[in-house]
This record gives C-alpha cells, sequence and structure tokens, in this order.
C-alpha cells in the first residue's frame, strides 16, 4: 500500500507541518484521463511522504487553462512549470508508466540546475480496475 506517513512530516512548536517542496513528474499525453488518476494518486503518495508537491501538468491542464495539444500553449505551461521547479527543493519522477517525453525534458532541466532528483514508483496499488 501507500506510505501512511514520513518522518520528516512531523510537527514543530506552532503545530505546523515540515514539508518537502517537491516537483512532481509523471506522464500527461496519451490516455490523460488514466495519467491524471495516476497524477492524483502520485499526490497522495507525496503528501503522504511529507513532500508538499506542485504538479503542474495536473493544474495548467485544466478546462480554459491551457491546452496540451496546442505548442505554443504546452510550451508555455513546460515553462511555467519549470519556474515552479526551480523553487523546488527536488523533482520527484514517478515511473510505473515509464518516462514520457516532457518528463524526459523535466530531468534535463533539474540536471541542468543541479537539482535533486529522485525515482518513484507506486506498484500495482493505484491502477483503475
Amino acid at each position: 500500500g501507500l506510505p501512511q506517513s514520513d518522518e520528516r512530516a512531523r510537527s514543530t512548536d506552532a503545530g505546523a507541518m515540515k514539508w518537502r517542496l517537491v516537483y512532481l513528474e509523471s506522464p500527461f499525453a496519451g490516455d490523460v484521463d488514466r495519467n491524471l488518476h495516476y497524477a492524483r494518486i502520485c499526490m497522495a503518495d507525496c503528501l503522504a511522504r511529507g513532500d508538499a508537491p506542485f504538479v503542474s501538468h495536473a493544474l495548467y491542464t485544466q478546462p480554459d487553462v491551457l491546452d496540451d495539444d496546442i505548442p505554443d500553449e504546452r510550451t508555455r505551461g513546460m515553462s511555467a512549470g519549470f519556474a515552479w521547479a526551480d523553487v523546488a527543493e527536488v523533482s520527484v519522477f514517478y515511473t510505473d508508466l515509464g518516462i514520457s517525453k516532457g518528463m524526459q525534458q523535466g530531468i534535463e532541466h533539474a540536471e541542468r540546475a543541479g537539482r535533486t532528483i529522485e525515482y518513484r514508483t507506486l506498484g500495482t496499488d493505484w491502477r483503475i480496475e
């Protein structure tokens, strides 16, 4: 199953959590419904680990925001996402569905920035039956 908690997610004197800022990467294009479902489960996994994830492809591709099928809008979304990635402590790549072209660009961006990269899998717990 998914982790219940992580020692990083501990209370401080003020009762607030000390969250690690992470930029979450997972596939988007292709089977968009499945991939967004997967991204949501990845977010839950991050939160259970004490990570505060930012998931640009799940946010910017909502209706009336940006259209991933329009090249200029895809580029704008990826650029905005990378701006957020640059303030994250780590880039986390969930790889149960492989590494997409967009994820590969994210790996290259993180490497150029010198940001820590983590690869994670969820196993079979997330799959739609």
